[in-house]
């Protein structure tokens, strides 16, 4: 089973992002109560809302997680299995994308064949 997420609009991950970065405003001033705005968590928060303005409402999202990879190897804990998508991410080839085989090669390249394919 193919557990990726697939978006036809990012409609609704533009509003879920929308009200973490409001939340996230409303919690933040708690942790610091100085107001200089030197939390490192302010940046990541500029950095969250650069990115929901960037994102183009014309592109289809595909997401993979750890539980597609342990799919392929049951036998991977959730760490390996990160480790792997992580793998994934920075190598694949960007004119094949990110498919089953990628993930299959990664994970016999990092953890051997499995004896019970």
């Amino acid at each position: 089973m193919n557990n990726a997420l697939q978006f036809s609009t990012h409609g609704e991950l533009v509003h879920l992002l929308n009200c973490a970065i409001a939340d996230l405003e409303g919690i933040l001033p708690e942790h610091d109560p100085s107001g200089d705005r030197e939390h490192p968590a302010w940046k990541t928060l500029d950095e969250l809302k650069d990115m929901v303005k960037q994102l183009d409402t014309n592109t289809v999202l595909f997401a993979w997680s750890i539980e597609d990879i342990q799919s392929r190897r049951e036998s991977l804990s959730d760490e390996q299995a990160r480790e792997v998508l992580e793998v994934c991410l920075n190598e694949h080839d960007a004119e094949c994308g990110m498919n089953w085989d990628t993930i299959d090669f990664n994970i016999d390249s990092m953890y051997g064949e499995d004896d019970d394919e």
